[in-house]
């Protein structure tokens, strides 16, 4: 079985936060590259701390470098990045809920990326993470697998997002994982693009967006649970090291059995018109949308359900209404036709105690 994390306290999680800041890869600050027991020089890339209130993947970072049955069995190299490096340092300065809250960026939200991104220089009128990016994206451009690990605000369950790749790769790779539920085609429904996007390169200039990202690199993102849940820590750590053994990245047994896997295919995403707008009601995670009902109201026209549809994300009670006007420009709810079933073979790896 696999071990959990164990005593992961925020005062860990800050001494591991502090020690991948300070390390660099090529001259990038905040790059640690872990050197597997292989000559290749293909490399999978962990992405951590793409929102700053996120800390779930110092989990995964920490495995990896300090679990020594981890090193031993690593059979790839893993290149971890810590992307949101001003915004992690603010998580770990905020006292409460409110100042952790406003750490998810500092210029803006880091996984909605322009999508002229390819055209942006580097400077200092450019937003924090958009520099950051630039920084970063070289090394994006050579990986062969990119994992992005992400946690919500509310309570909810780990899910598998498909950023792109190949079906049957990315089908391999959930096959890996013991999480029930798989988001697909978000990424043509969100502004912009998600870091998993740069993950081998976009094209430039190759048309609609979903044309520029290169299928042959396959990422994923990983919503691993609430925030600050140990459990969410845990998941993060398991999920992260299943999917480099289901990459052939980390050598392990393998326990198989039949699972029933509930896929959500993303068909629309909306954005509040103004500050004006609150949800009418709050939402389950993947709770049920009838056609025509309301789902927001504001200053303007209602926003209504155009079929029957199931909300990808929950909206708690106290979410009803933005109070912050920087998140004015993000989607406030994506929807996905009712879930397919599909049967696969679980392949989970074992590690030793």
């Amino acid at each position: 079985m696999q071990r959990s994390c164990g005593d992961f306290s925020p005062e860990k999680q800050k001494r591991v936060f502090e020690d991948l800041i300070k390390n660099s890869y090529k001259g990038i600050p905040g790059v640690t590259y872990v050197q597997g027991n292989t000559r290749s020089a293909s490399f999978a890339v962990l992405m951590i701390f793409t929102h700053g209130n996120e800390p779930g993947g110092l989990a995964a970072a920490s495995a990896l470098l300090d679990d020594h049955d981890v090193r031993d069995r690593l059979t790839g190299n893993v290149m971890i990045t810590v992307n949101n490096i001003e915004a992690g340092s603010k998580y770990f300065l905020a006292k409460t809920a409110e100042e952790k809250s406003a750490c998810r960026g500092v210029d803006m939200n880091m996984n909605r990326i322009p999508e002229d991104i390819l055209d942006r220089k580097s400077g200092s009128n450019e937003p924090y993470e958009i520099r950051r990016l630039l920084q970063l994206m070289p090394l994006l451009r050579d990986a062969s697998l990119g994992l992005d690990i992400h946690s919500l605000g509310q309570p909810g369950n780990p899910m598998i997002i498909d950023t792109k790749g190949k079906k049957l790769v990315l089908d391999e790779l959930s096959d890996s994982m013991d999480v029930e539920t798989r988001i697909t085609n978000i990424i043509a429904h969100m502004k912009g693009y998600s870091v998993g996007c740069l993950v081998g390169g976009l094209k430039k200039g190759a048309g609609i967006k979903h044309e520029n990202l290169t299928h042959e690199v396959p990422a994923i993102a990983l919503e691993v649970g609430p925030h600050e849940e140990p459990t969410a820590m845990d998941f993060a750590r398991k999920l992260t090291l299943s999917t480099l053994l289901g990459a052939g990245y980390l050598d392990g047994e393998r326990t198989e059995n039949t699972t029933t896997q509930r896929t959500y295919q993303t068909i629309d995403s909306f954005k509040f018109p103004s500050m004006a707008y609150q949800f009418v009601r709050p939402h389950n995670e993947f709770g049920f949308i009838r056609k025509g009902e309301v789902i927001a109201k504001g200053d303007g026209d209602d926003i209504v359900a155009e079929q029957d549809c199931h909300t990808l994300f929950g909206i708690a009670p106290t979410g009803l209404k933005l109070t912050n006007e920087a998140h004015l420009p993000d989607e406030r709810m994506f929807l996905a036709l009712p879930p397919q079933n599909r049967q696969r073979f679980l392949r989970e790896p074992v590690f030793k105690d």
